[in-house]
């Protein structure tokens, strides 16, 4: 009995280690970077092996976030005390630090895309720019990252082509001719500076006039972008005090544009001849008053139709 239970054949290895490295790679992307980063790569040596190939590492996919009842996601337990006042605690910092570090050096300067969401990421853009000069689409969806920061970054990204800029920053006329000057080859931006924090559990329902500052104007900023960006084929502004000079400037200072999002932006005369010229020039317009109605905010990123948008 002995013998034969000496004799027994090993069990046989999982079905995924039989699959071919690129079929792998191809199903792992599906995750962010924290998911390959502390669980995927470690599932078995198969996986490890795959994930040390810097294709898979070409989209990086990161979000800081603050500490909540004690333990992170993987439950990895807090000891600092931040999840008492729902902060950015210490340990959450370094394991961010770690991870987006991990996986930079994978990247081995292939970077092409990369999601930067959270709090407290100070010194991640300069961390990234001297590491990969090809990154071609950046997502900022961040709290407390500054404006000289991001502008600095942006000038070693020449060759950026997609710019999503959903922060608490308030960026100046001379702010977007600086990012046109440094990214030529622009082709896609999203600007909204009313920052929501991201949920784990579905989007949050937004009121349009809360996040809309009355007392600031989009009209030069709009001019801006009309002056320097005339490669740009997609542009999302989101809750901007916004007249017909700047509507008119973004018509004719970019005309490859495909699609224009000024959803929660300032009633549009809906009659006026700049109006028009959008809807004949324009594949897919969006142009929505910030009284028309309540938005949610993740709707709005997704183009759903609203009922009260022309």
């Amino acid at each position: 009995m002995a013998a034969s239970s000496s004799s027994a054949a090993p069990p046989p290895s999982p079905p995924w280690t039989e699959l071919p490295d690129d079929l792998t790679a191809y199903i792992l992307q599906r995750l962010n970077t924290e998911q390959i980063v502390l669980g995927a790569q470690l599932v078995c040596s198969t996986w490890w092996r795959v994930c040390k190939n810097p294709a898979l590492w070409r989209v990086i996919d990161v979000w800081h976030r603050p500490c909540s009842a004690g333990t992170d996601k993987f439950g990895n337990i807090c000891r600092c005390g931040g999840r008492k006042l729902r902060r950015v605690c210490g340990c959450s910092v370094g394991r961010f630090w770690n991870i987006y570090r991990f996986a930079m050096g994978r990247s081995e300067g292939e970077l092409v895309e990369l999601k930067l969401a959270g709090f407290e990421v100070d010194g991640f853009l300069d961390y990234v720019t001297l590491r990969s000069s090809q990154l071609r689409r950046l997502t900022l969806d961040c709290y407390d990252t500054t404006k000289t920061e991001v502008l600095e970054a942006l000038k070693k990204l020449p060759q950026l082509e997609e710019l999503h800029l959903k922060t608490r920053l308030r960026f100046s006329p001379k702010d977007f001719e600086t990012i046109g000057s440094a990214c030529p080859v622009l082709k896609s931006l999203t600007y909204t500076n009313s920052w929501i924090s991201k949920q784990e559990f579905g989007p949050i329902a937004y009121n349009f006039s809360h996040c809309w500052d009355r007392t600031r104007d989009f009209t030069e900023h709009a001019v801006a972008i009309g002056k320097t960006m005339p490669n740009l084929c997609l542009l999302q502004v989101f809750g901007q005090r916004m007249g017909m000079k700047g509507l008119e400037a973004i018509v004719d200072g970019c005309p490859h544009l495909d699609s224009l999002d000024l959803r929660g932006c300032s009633s549009f005369d809906m009659n006026d001849r700049v109006v028009k010229r959008c809807y004949e020039q324009i594949k897919d317009v969006w142009l929505c008053s910030i009284e028309s109605a309540y938005i949610r905010y993740i709707s709005w990123l997704t183009k759903e139709s609203y009922q009260h948008c022309h």
